[in-house]
């Protein structure tokens, strides 16, 4: 039989990791989420900018994306994917312009 001495307990490990990073990025999701709802209602109903929101949205996006090229996590298909979403999304903003500008 093992001694109390010799067994030790462990305070944190990958499983730990795992959850606190969920938790993280659960948390980062419904902050940034509410910002831009909040963007979406100064724009549309108060008719007010709302350009410091949208700093604080990219800016933590940038952050992030800074953190984790520096931490080499990323895979072509992660780079592919992420160009395509820019350029789907850059060809949508401008459709939307476009249309909001001929009225």
């Amino acid at each position: 039989m093992m001694s109390q001495k010799a067994v030790r307990t462990v305070e944190r490990d990958e499983r730990t990791e795992a959850v606190e990073n969920t938790s993280y990025r659960w948390g980062y999701v419904v902050a940034n989420f509410g910002i831009l709802l909040a963007v979406l209602r100064r724009s549309y109903y108060l008719s007010d900018a709302s350009w410091d929101l949208m700093a604080i949205v990219l800016a933590s996006g940038l952050i992030v994306t800074v953190i984790q090229v520096r931490g080499r996590i990323f895979g072509r298909v992660w780079v592919r994917s992420r160009v395509l979403a820019v350029v789907i999304a850059a060809v949508v903003a401008a459709l939307i312009a476009a249309a909001y500008l001929r009225r």
